[in-house]
């Protein structure tokens, strides 16, 4: 379509009515029907490919041509399904393309063609484009082991001893948990359980015992066995033994259900992203090339004062300043959120029936709604939840209604109402939260043991102001509770907190709690904390409450190593009454994690005093495709990094395009943790201590892991030798100075396969393969040699190599 007419759509933005016309004049006009064409913007994965054409049939209908979808999917899809999707010859529909693993969206206000291409139905290029295009050639696809088996150990002494004017007393626990995996033909069995034992008795605990089953494309998980319930609205939480479904955040299937912040940003470079919250750097990050939304960054919410600072080289820095009207738990259109669990109630008894459910859906960019259910415990209760994102700040409205099963004191309804107000983060622009809550007389839920026999209401409210220069940020803090239309009490609070230089950060709160019967009651605090994050530091604080005051003092040594030191004490400098010191450590290994803290606390008017401590030393086994290895972080999924025994103990690496690393201990296997399930992950892989000659093979691997996964990496040297040889002439005589190209079979020089010739004629070629080589110098003349079987990396010696003239006219 040529581009007037691209304009004339895209600036009359009536693509409906437009639509609706066309459909008219196609009934009224007794003439052939044809397809609509037109220029629409290609989004795919979230980046912007340019224009492409796509046609609207006479039914309003979106139709793709295989030209089209070549354009779109060339350097995305897999090249067995977009040749597959080419060999159609005909124009398919959107809906046509979801068995390739492709959804295909159509903007009709924006004329935007939105395409998502699921990982499994990805080229391997797009994984590796972070890399130069030469690495990520030979990529190796490496599948998860169809038997994964991990076994975490945890093993603790805890000793303790007290004293006092009676005496003294020793005591100890020793404990041990276990928490074993089996992941066999996409099922997960996993658990947890303990035993301890007091120098007395054992005991054993199981903490959970579960399967479960992921439905990567539904973004749905099945569990069985003991589930967890999680509170929303009125409902409780719970613990059960029986059946769950629910949505699984981290699947593929469950992304882009999310309504996304209005605002994003590209990157050109990688690029460090920097998040400041009320005047603190709450995390910062290093981003490669690429387009994001701000919901990437996993925003504090909240009334904060939040600001996004992006370094780009060769840039200015770019500063956006964020409000929070957009809501991360937010749905999108269309989006869904449910869960589903059915089961027994996990207490002594076992034996009461108990079911929860809940469903939500967006029903607009900024909209949400959603019913709840609960059963158990003699008591039905339903609600509805809604939440909606505007200008003028997130609106959530609730309601529920309970029922008692043959108990009518146990009818009720309750409500509560939420407002707040964010703006883009200014110096006069507060943040503002309003909240209100109401429960009626009989009012209960499965949770409580009896109904209420009051109303009640409950208000707060909340004020937060961006103080000037980055100076921190001050909030106020208000709550009231009222019984049968009564005050009964209230608590306020002001805040002040900002940082000090560029090192330390002060915090300053002061408040009061009242109550019917107890009167006022006023209280203070003062924080100080010197150092930065991850770096240790010292921090103070001080504190006074009814009368009485208390401190503490603790002290963080950061980082020493793969360890972590820290010191803190309590009403240590004022000598309160009940004095405490602790010091706390941890490490950790390739294969294990130790950590460990002593405690001393004293009650000087009681004259008693006790010191304590705990030592603990964790490890997994990982065993996956007849390899058995140990880590100390085992992670929700693994991978085990196996050098083959050829290379003789030296060290292999792993280095990931996003992120994650790993290197074997001299020739042992290692697990590289940090994997995201259904997350494609591509490294590539080093051999450090070889000679140059040496290549891995493979050279980079990618894997898409699964929970609870076990994906096993063998790596070795591909099948390479390194010659050394003297070339000659027809006289025997040196040829100095000559620089050649390695010939492939059909004729060509391959690429960084070239030697030279220094000043006696010696010349070396690394990476050949056993067999015969063709050598083309820079003269015009060839050489011909036979690389022979070989191991280890030496260079082999092969003499005189001959330098003939090239043919020419068919005779030398």
């Amino acid at each position: 379509m040529k581009a007037p007419t691209r304009r004339s759509w895209a600036s009359g933005r009536q693509p409906a009515c437009l639509g609706g016309i066309l459909a008219l004049a196609l009934a009224l006009l007794p003439i052939p029907v044809h397809a609509l064409t037109g220029l629409a913007d290609l989004l795919v994965n979230g980046e912007r490919k340019g224009s492409v054409e796509f046609e609207i049939s006479p039914e309003g209908q979106v139709l793709l041509s295989s030209g089209t979808l070549t354009a779109m999917l060339k350097d995305v899809l897999k090249p067995s399904i977009l040749e597959a999707l080419k060999a159609r010859k005909l124009s398919s529909r959107p809906v046509d393309l979801v068995p390739f693993g492709v959804r295909v969206s159509f903007d009709k206000a924006t004329l935007e063609l939105a395409v998502e291409v699921e990982p499994s139905s990805m080229a391997r290029s797009r994984v590796s484009a972070a890399r130069p295009r030469s690495e990520a050639k030979g990529q190796e696809t490496i599948s998860n082991a169809g038997l994964a088996l991990t076994l975490g150990t945890a093993l603790a002494f805890s000793p303790s001893i007290t004293w006092d004017k009676d005496g003294q007393a020793w005591a100890y626990d020793l404990g041990l948990q276990l928490t074993p995996s089996i992941r066999a033909l996409g099922v997960v069995a996993e658990g947890d359980m303990g035993l301890g034992w007091d120098g007395i008795a054992f005991d054993w605990t199981l903490g959970s015992a579960k399967a479960i089953v992921d439905f990567p494309r539904l973004g749905a998980r099945l569990e069985a066995g003991t589930v967890a319930v999680s509170a929303r609205s009125f409902q409780s939480g719970r613990q059960l033994v029986g059946l769950s479904l629910a949505r699984e955040e981290s699947l593929p299937g469950a992304k882009g259900r999310k309504a996304a912040m209005d605002e994003g940003f590209s990157l050109g470079r990688a690029s460090t992203v920097t998040v400041v919250v009320n005047g603190l750097v709450s995390r910062k990050l290093r981003l490669s090339p690429g387009n994001y939304q701000l919901s990437d960054l996993a925003l504090v919410s909240g009334i904060n004062d939040v600001r996004i600072v992006i370094e780009e080289p060769g840039k200015d820095p770019r500063v956006i300043e964020v409000g929070v009207p957009f809501d991360e738990s937010l749905l999108g259109s269309g989006g869904l959120d449910y869960s589903l669990a059915l089961g027994v109630a996990r207490d002594e008894a076992l034996s009461e029936p108990y079911g929860a459910g809940r469903i939500s859906l967006g029903l607009g960019p900024y909209f949400q709604a959603g019913l709840n259910l609960e059963a158990g415990y003699g008591t039905l209760l339903g609600g509805l939840t809604t939440l909606a994102a505007t200008g003028l700040g997130n609106f959530g409205l609730e309601a529920a209604l309970s029922l008692g099963l043959g108990d009518s004191s146990r009818n009720g309804y309750a409500a509560r109402a939420m407002w707040r107000i964010a703006t883009p983060a200014r110096r006069l622009a507060p943040r503002l939260g309003l909240g209100a809550e109401y429960r009626s007389p009989g009012f209960a839920s499965p949770s409580t043991d009896l109904p209420l026999d009051k109303a009640g209401l409950n208000l707060s409210a909340q004020l937060g102001q961006a103080l000037p220069g980055g100076a921190g940020m001050a909030s106020l803090y208000g709550q009231a509770w009222l019984s049968d239309s009564v005050l009964s009490s209230w608590t306020a609070t002001l805040g002040l907190n900002g940082p000090i230089g560029h090192s330390a950060t002060l915090s300053l709160s002061v408040g009061s709690d009242w109550a019917v019967g107890s009167g006022f009651s006023p209280r203070a605090s003062l924080s100080l904390g010197l150092g930065r994050p991850g770096k240790g530091g010292l921090n103070y604080s001080q504190s006074y409450s009814s009368g009485t005051d208390s401190e503490s003092l603790s002290l963080n040594l950061g980082r020493t190593g793969k360890g972590r030191v820290s010191i803190s004490g309590q009403d240590l400098l004022t000598q309160g009454p009940t004095p405490s010191l602790e010091l706390a450590a941890s490490g950790r290994t390739q294969g294990a994690s130790v950590s460990g803290f002593g405690q001393w606390s004293g009650d000087t008017n009681a004259g008693s005093y006790q010191a304590d401590g705990n030592i603990s030393l964790a490890s997994t086994l990982a065993f996956a495709g007849g390899v058995l290895a140990a880590t100390g972080d085992p992670g929700s999924a693994m991978a085990i990094l196996v050098p083959d025994p050829s290379l003789r103990g030296q060290k292999v690496g792993l280095r990931a395009i996003r992120g994650a690393s790993a290197e074997s201990p001299r020739g042992r296997p290692t697990v590289l943790t940090g994997l995201v399930p259904y997350q494609s992950f591509a490294a590539g892989i080093e051999l450090p201590e070889s000679p140059p000659e040496a290549v891995p093979e493979p050279s980079s691997v990618q894997l898409e892991p699964a929970y609870r996964s076990i994906a096993v990496i063998r790596v070795g040297v591909a099948p390479s030798i390194a010659i050394k040889a003297i070339l000659v002439d027809s006289r025997g005589q040196a040829v100095a100075n000559m620089p050649g190209d390695v010939i492939a079979p059909d004729g060509k020089a391959l690429p960084f396969a070239g030697t030279f010739t220094d000043e006696k004629g010696v010349f070396e070629c690394f990476s050949l393969a056993p067999g015969p080589v063709s050598l083309r110098w820079a003269d015009g003349r060839t050489s011909t040699l036979r690389v022979p079987e070989s191991s280890g990396s030496a260079i082999l010696s092969l003499g005189q190599i001959l330098a003939v003239p090239a043919l020419q006219g068919g005779k030398r």
